[in-house]
């Protein structure tokens, strides 16, 4: 139990977490993020967190492109892998353009790090000690 606590809650939040935020997001945006069904919201939710969290340590190593460009960089590999699962779900999920897959990406951010409360823990933790 302890093992699932620790290691699947954490993504399984995330995926339920981004599955609302796309399927909110396409309803907000009318027409430019389509989703024919909440199951492919569900799909696209899915495919996204993997995707983001496959991708994280990569974007850890690259911290000097990150430097160079302000931050833009991971936005901008965040906001492509986006486009690869519009590519990959493409007839029943598909946004029509980058502006939406980076709107799409920086509230997924957005409410992923507002309802991430580990991290945050720790950090108070630390303050409270000293």
């Amino acid at each position: 139990m302890h093992i699932f606590k620790t290691l699947y809650w954490p993504i399984i939040k995330k995926v339920i977490l981004n599955t609302f935020i796309v399927i909110a997001f396409s309803g907000l945006t009318k027409g430019s993020l389509r989703v024919d069904h909440p199951v492919y919201g569900f799909l696209g939710a899915l495919l996204i967190t993997i995707l983001f969290v496959l991708i994280r340590p990569l974007l850890l190593i690259s911290i000097m492109i990150t430097i160079f460009s302000f931050g833009l960089f991971p936005l901008l590999v965040r906001t492509l892998l986006v486009y690869l699962v519009s590519f990959i779900l493409s007839p029943h999920f598909e946004i029509m353009s980058f502006w939406t897959a980076f709107g799409l990406v920086i509230i997924i951010m957005l409410f992923n790090f507002i309802l991430n409360t580990n991290d945050r823990k720790i950090i108070i933790r630390t303050f409270k000690n000293k």
